[in-house]
């Protein structure tokens, strides 16, 4: 698979990723799920694309370092792709706490300013914490599911351990 193939099906996977993951936890929470089973629910299907990216990555040849960096590259696609996607939602559908915010009021003259205050909350505000996880939690995962996968191919293949 060539490489700019295989960054487009990584880059395409965060971003419909980002997208689906807003709209599966908008359903997970009107479960009203608690404790553990709640945690794994939410942030278990993170590891998904992160897994996906690493194998492809390394089935192809990429070094451990960068499927670490592919690894980081995906989780911060898709935290702004999810928040990309909230944003959409705020603009198209009507909520009690956004009403502002909806097309229909883009005549206010305070729309403007309103909607650039929401997106700097949205993606810089709340979106800094989840940045430093996809760095640091997307890095070592990523790294130590490189390493994995590289070592169990080696071990499969007795001619490459030489």
């Amino acid at each position: 698979m060539s490489k700019h193939i295989l960054a487009r099906k990584c880059v395409l996977v965060a971003l419909a990723f980002g997208f689906i993951d807003d709209y599966y936890q908008s359903g997970l929470v009107s479960l009203h799920l608690s404790g553990l089973l709640y945690y794994f629910l939410a942030w278990g299907p993170w590891l998904i694309p992160l897994f996906l990216i690493v194998v492809w990555q390394t089935n192809a040849g990429a070094r451990p370092l960068k499927c670490m960096i592919w690894g980081i590259l995906t989780w911060l696609l898709a935290i702004l792709s999810y928040y990309f996607s909230i944003f959409l939602r705020i603009l198209v559908w009507p909520s009690s706490g956004q009403a502002n915010l909806h097309l229909s009021h883009w005549q206010d003259k305070n729309y403007l300013r309103h909607l650039g205050e929401y997106l700097y909350i949205l993606f810089i505000t709340d979106g800094v914490e989840w940045y430093r996880l996809a760095i640091l939690g997307g890095g070592i995962l990523s790294l130590c599911l490189s390493l994995f996968i590289s070592w169990l191919n080696q071990s499969r293949n007795p001619k490459n351990l030489c």
